[in-house]
């Protein structure tokens, strides 16, 4: 028995995905993704330097590329995410309906709680510079640049705290399809690993903020808090990579453990009968039996060697690569700072 197939009647789709399919109709297409946010916030920043007086900082200017990415980044794993599931499409069930449903799960946040998180973060940015006013450099503006600067944190917050929301959702999404698979063929594993792609992304992707925003402002990832940043950051990804997978995961081991099951009952059907044959002194009856038990004891071993991660070969080390990257990259210029 399966669990229950998605509903009939899906959520209307988010403003960040309404958004992106008005992009994408532009000229550019899908380059529009990446540069209209781009410039948007770009000019942004550029206003809100003026207003306060201020040269616009290049770190500062590296800043506009956050609301860009993450945008480009969620088409880009949605996109993925179409991939893996055609791939997987043979293991599922017969039903276009479902497939179907699947399909906007996975590329489709839902309205309101898209909604709900775009607020809750707005709401963290805004209260971070109430609190924090010098560190924000807000204090001593002017209200309209004071507003313009917390608006220009507040697009970076807001676009990381969307890419997580969208990590989430979809990761939910896959762990829920792999659920529905039918058929998991250990001998035809390409569709088992389908999804890892689109894991070994999202965990990538997450990574890519702290380790992009170390090489264009070093000196803004100093002390205690880029440090806990930078570890929660890494529990994030590691958490977008693998949890989604765990539920194949449990497929194929279940898999497995009913064809070693199998195995075993036939190993032990050819030990009896060659034990039978000599209790009876029947040689050629025992020549016979011990092929058979050979074979049986081929099969038992060649199920033992079958790999049981939901991955192909090299993806763990690649994410692995990918995780120690932000961590190299800070101790770096912690390093650099000590000597300089």
């Amino acid at each position: 028995m399966h669990p229950p197939a998605p509903e009939d009647r899906p959520d209307p789709a988010s403003w960040v995905d309404r958004l992106a399919d008005r992009l994408v109709r532009l000229p550019g297409h899908e380059a529009a993704v990446w540069i209209v946010p781009a410039v948007l916030a770009g000019l942004l920043l550029v206003a809100a330097a003026a207003l306060a007086g201020e040269p616009l900082a290049s770190a500062r200017l590296a800043y506009a590329l956050i609301p860009a990415y993450v945008l480009g980044l969620i088409r880009h794993l949605d996109r993925t995410a179409v991939r893996a599931l055609h791939e997987l499409r043979p293991a599922l069930p017969d039903d276009d309906a479902l497939v179907a449903a699947f399909h906007r799960r996975l590329t489709t946040m839902p309205a309101r709680p898209t909604l709900l998180v775009t607020l809750l973060f707005l709401a963290i940015a805004v209260a971070d510079a109430i609190a924090e006013p010098v560190a924000r450099g807000v204090s001593g503006l002017e209200p309209a640049a004071a507003v313009a600067r917390v608006a220009v944190d507040a697009v970076g917050i807001v676009a990381l705290g969307i890419l997580l929301w969208h990590s989430l959702h979809q990761g939910s999404a896959i762990a829920d399809v792999q659920r529905h698979a039918e058929r998991v063929d250990l001998f035809r594993p390409g569709p088992l690993y389908a999804f890892s792609a689109v894991t070994l992304r999202t965990g990538i992707g997450l990574l890519a903020v702290p380790a992009f925003g170390i090489l264009t402002d070093p000196a803004g990832w100093r002390g205690a808090g880029s440090a806990i940043f930078i570890v929660v950051t890494l529990l994030l990804a590691s958490a977008a990579f693998a949890l989604p997978l765990a539920t194949m995961r449990r497929r194929i081991l279940d898999a497995r453990a009913r064809m070693q099951a199998e195995a075993g009952a036939r190993l032990r059907a050819a030990l009896a009968a060659l034990h039978a044959r000599m209790d009876a002194g029947d040689e050629a009856g025992v020549a016979a039996a011990d092929k058979v038990v050979a074979a049986a004891e081929r099969e038992w071993r060649l199920l033992e060697t079958l790999p049981t991660t939901p991955w192909r070969s090299g993806t763990l080390g690649a994410f692995v690569s990918a995780l120690v990257v932000p961590v190299v990259l800070w101790a770096i210029t912690h390093l650099l700072e000590r000597v300089v």
